[in-house]
C-alpha cells in the first residue's frame, strides 16, 4: 500500500513538473508580443481573492486575462520588483492552476482532478452446489448486481426487470436451500419472487392491493386485499374482513381464501377479479 501512493505521489509530481514547463514555454512565447508579462511589478496583498489579484496583474501590465469564476482562494504575498510572468508562473506552481492562451488571451484556471475509480462493491454472496444452498451478506446492496452474482455462481437464470434493476437489497442467510433464499430475500425487502415454468426466477414489485403475508403454512406469501380495506384496514360489507391468494397449477389457477365474516359477494367479486372471468349472479347473495 505505501508502495501504491509513492508510485501515485512520484506520478503526480512528474506531470506537475511538466505542465509548469508547458506554463512557462507559453507565457515565455507569448511574451513576444505582450510586453507586459517581462514587465516588473510591485504588488503586496493580504487576503485578496484569486480573481481581485489578478484583475489587478491585469490591469497595471495591460494584460488580456480571463479568469475561471470557480478559482476561490486568497492570495497574502508581496511581489516586488518581478515579472507578471514569473508571478503567473508562481501561481499557477503554488494554487495547481493551469493557463492556456487564445491569442493574447490568457486563460487561467484550476487544474481538473482525475477521477478516483473505486473498485467495484463486493456482492457476498457464495452457492454450495452439492447442497444447492445459498449464503448471503447483502447490506444495501443493488439488486441486479446481487441477481447477476448468483446466477453466475448457481448457473440459474435470475432476472430483474427495468423498473427494479437500481433496487437496493439486504439480507443475511447461512446455507440457506437456492429456492428459500431468494424468497426470503424477496420477501425482506418488500418484492415478490416467481419462479417461471422453465425454472427462471423473477424478482417482481408487489402489484396493486398486494401485500405480504405469512400463511397459515408459515410460510412468506402474498395475497391480494379487496379495494375496500386498503387504506386504513377498512371493512367489507358486513364488517368482516378477508384476503385472497393466488396459484399457478396445471389445472388453472388456483385460489385461496382467508376470510372472517365476509360477505360472499364480496368474495366472489374479487376471486373472479384475481382469476380473470366473468360471472353473473341469478339472485341475491346472502351470507
Amino acid at each position: 500500500m505505501l508502495c501504491f501512493f509513492a508510485m501515485v505521489s512520484v506520478f503526480g509530481q512528474n506531470n506537475a513538473g511538466e505542465r509548469l514547463k508547458l506554463i512557462d514555454e507559453r507565457l515565455r512565447n507569448l511574451a513576444v508580443t505582450v510586453p507586459g508579462l517581462n514587465q516588473k511589478v510591485q504588488l503586496s496583498v493580504s487576503g485578496a481573492s484569486a480573481q481581485e489579484f489578478l484583475r489587478a496583474l491585469a490591469q497595471s501590465n495591460n494584460l488580456n486575462i480571463n479568469i475561471d469564476p470557480q478559482l476561490n482562494f486568497k492570495v497574502f504575498n508581496n511581489f516586488r520588483e518581478e515579472t507578471a510572468l514569473n508571478i503567473l508562473l508562481f501561481l499557477a506552481k503554488e494554487y495547481d492552476l493551469d493557463i492556456n492562451m487564445i491569442g493574447s488571451i490568457m486563460t487561467v484556471s484550476k487544474v481538473p482532478q482525475p477521477k478516483v475509480l473505486l473498485p467495484p462493491r463486493e456482492i457476498k454472496v457464495r452457492y454450495n452446489s452439492s447442497s444447492d444452498a445459498l449464503s448471503m451478506e447483502l447490506n444495501n446492496d443493488t439488486l441486479a448486481f446481487v441477481a447477476r452474482k448468483i446466477t453466475q455462481l448457481s448457473q440459474k437464470n435470475v432476472v430483474v426487470p427495468a423498473a427494479l434493476l437500481n433496487n437496493k437489497v439486504t439480507g443475511f442467510f447461512s446455507e440457506a436451500p437456492f429456492d428459500v433464499a431468494l424468497e426470503k430475500l424477496a420477501y425482506a425487502n418488500s418484492l415478490k419472487l416467481t419462479r417461471t415454468a422453465d425454472n427462471v426466477y423473477i424478482f417482481q414489485a408487489l402489484g396493486e392491493g398486494e401485500e405480504l403475508y405469512i400463511n397459515g403454512d408459515k410460510n412468506t406469501d402474498v395475497r391480494r386485499v379487496p379495494a375496500q380495506q386498503r387504506g386504513g384496514g377498512n371493512n367489507v360489507q358486513g364488517g368482516g374482513s378477508f384476503s385472497l391468494t393466488s396459484k399457478k397449477s396445471p389445472a388453472g389457477k388456483l385460489i385461496s381464501v382467508e376470510a372472517t365474516n365476509a360477505a360472499i359477494g364480496d368474495i366472489i367479486k374479487s376471486s373472479t377479479q384475481e382469476a380473470g372471468i366473468n360471472y353473473f349472479i341469478y339472485s341475491d347473495l346472502k351470507g
